[in-house]
């Protein structure tokens, strides 16, 4: 019958429409928002703590009004809001303590909207702080129209100095890649990581994505890369842990060890790897150091896990501030790309557990934490948008990122 065959027809483009909308978001980048398995929902464990006692005392901001940092260490935790902060406190340390992170004393917010919506993602929120400029979700510091944006580690190792990126997951992926690489979308991921080890940073730690192998031809030539630019190639701690292997470092851990302590270092000890080969340098050094587990953890709903990205991050941030406070020519700040998972705390009390609920699946439009240290850190306080922390990081530093040209 013609009715019949006419509401099929209707369908099947319905059907149709469907899959071709949700390929081109997929392919311009964004993170779709479907609700994870129950699985995946995990609630506190801890009993949460009222006491003060025993608070990690906040550094003293006693730098001179024009002092200048010789060395930036730049820690994003992909996907932090504010209350992924006041959880790991209330489950780490206690309510009325304080994180490492939090013994900074110079605080703000940063809205976090991308140049073409409200909402964001790793690509358009890293390029927003690596670069100063906006771009739409999925685009890695480049513009519509195919021009380079410069960003702060670009401008650094033309300054001469050492440059370090570290991750608890893929090289290749967004927060890292927009601080050297240029692309239309994120999941160029093999121009990614050309454009990374032609980039001069001398030293690279994260892993490789899962469709890598390393026994295959074109696993092969992904290294070749890396040792192709003049990077020696470490691929386990016992190695690195010597830490008298020169020049340029790649450090490519397995996926499946990057973030299990048993079998991986943790953040701060890649932290403190990085601090020892990259002070070296008398130019000084700017380090991007990213944890991943929060982002991972929050589009899951997986608050353990989440709290376990939050201490490895906030014990990474502890030896940055060691080191800062002693060197005091460093400047830390710690802040987030976007906020994961609409993360809500409801209510906790003495020796009970944190009641908590997840909003959303995807990323939320909140103003993201800043937490600053260092010579130069006040320019950094109060409310901003996300693009004014490359600005003010460029101005302090003398960097030009207006600068533009082809892409390498």
């Amino acid at each position: 019958m013609t009715w019949k065959r006419e509401i099929l027809k209707a369908l099947l483009y319905s059907l149709l429409t469907v899959v071709v909308v949700l390929l081109l978001i997929r392919g311009l980048g964004y993170k779709l928002g479907f609700r994870p398995a129950d699985v995946h929902r995990t609630s506190p464990i801890g009993q949460v703590d009222f006491g003060i006692d025993g608070a990690a005392p906040r550094l003293l901001q006693d730098f001179a009004a024009d002092s200048r940092p010789r060395n930036i260490i730049f820690m994003l935790a992909d996907g932090m809001g504010p209350s992924h902060i006041l959880a790991a406190r209330a489950e780490l340390v206690g309510l009325n303590r304080r994180l490492q992170m939090e013994r900074m004393p110079i605080a703000g917010w940063l809205t976090t909207h991308a140049r073409t919506s409200l909402g964001t993602d790793s690509a358009a929120g890293a390029t927003a702080l690596a670069t100063g400029r906006k771009v739409r979700p999925g685009r890695l510091s480049l513009t519509k129209n195919g021009v380079v944006l410069r960003s702060l580690a670009e401008e650094a190792i033309a300054r001469g100095m050492s440059v370090g990126l570290i991750t608890d997951s893929y090289l290749e992926d967004a927060s890292l890649g927009a601080f050297v690489s240029h692309v239309e979308s994120r999941r160029e991921y093999a121009e990614v990581t050309r454009q990374m080890a032609a980039s001069g940073a001398e030293l690279l730690i994260g892993t490789l994505r899962g469709n890598f192998v390393e026994d295959s031809e074109a696993g092969q030539a992904h290294l070749a890369t890396f040792t192709d630019a003049g990077y020696s190639l470490v691929r386990d701690w016992e190695t690195l842990e010597q830490r008298q292997t020169p020049g340029k470092l790649v450090v490519l851990f397995p996926k499946d060890h990057i973030s299990d302590r048993q079998r991986t270092p943790n953040l701060a000890s890649l932290m403190d790897l990085a601090i020892e080969r990259l002070s070296r340098n008398p130019g000084g050094f700017f380090l991007v150091l990213e944890t991943e587990e929060t982002d991972t953890a929050s589009h899951r709903h997986d608050f353990q896990r989440m709290v376990r990205g939050m201490e490895s991050f906030d014990e990474a941030a502890g030896q940055a501030l060691d080191f800062a406070r002693d060197d005091r020519q460093t400047l830390v700040l710690a802040t987030a790309d976007h906020e994961t998972g609409g993360l809500m705390l409801l209510n906790a009390s003495p020796g009970g557990k944190l009641d908590v609920t997840w909003g959303v699946d995807g990323h939320v439009a909140l103003p993201v934490p800043l937490l600053a240290y260092g010579p130069g850190a006040e320019v950094l306080g109060g409310g901003q948008d996300n693009t004014e922390v490359a600005q003010r990081l460029a101005a302090l530093m003398g960097f030009d990122l207006q600068r533009t040209g082809e892409i390498r």
